[in-house]
C-alpha cells in the first residue's frame, strides 16, 4: 500500500494515464496562405476552423500575462464576428 507522497505521485499517474494530453497542431499566417494557395484549404468551413486553430494555439500556448494572449483573444473575437456577420442567411 502507498502512504503519503508516493499515494499522491501513484493517483497522479493513474489520472494522467486516462487523461489524453492536449493535441498541437501548429497555424500560422503563413501557413494557412500556403494552404490555400496549395489548395489545401478548400472551404470556408475549412478556411474558418485553421484561423480559430491559429488564435486558440496562441491563447492556449501563451501565459495570461503576456500581451500576445489578449492581442491573440481580441483577434480571435473580432474574426469570429466578422465571420458571423458574413455569413449566408
Amino acid at each position: 500500500m502507498l502512504h503519503g507522497r508516493d499515494q499522491s505521485v501513484g493517483l497522479t499517474l493513474l489520472l494522467e494515464s486516462f487523461i489524453p494530453a492536449p493535441h498541437f497542431r501548429p497555424m500560422s499566417l503563413s501557413l494557412l496562405k500556403q494552404n490555400v494557395e496549395k489548395n489545401i484549404t478548400r472551404s470556408t468551413e475549412e478556411f474558418t476552423r485553421d484561423v480559430m486553430l491559429m488564435f486558440t494555439n496562441a491563447i492556449m500556448y501563451n501565459n495570461h500575462e503576456y500581451e500576445i494572449y489578449a492581442m491573440a483573444q481580441e483577434m480571435y473575437d473580432d474574426t469570429m464576428n466578422i465571420i458571423e456577420v458574413s455569413k449566408p442567411l
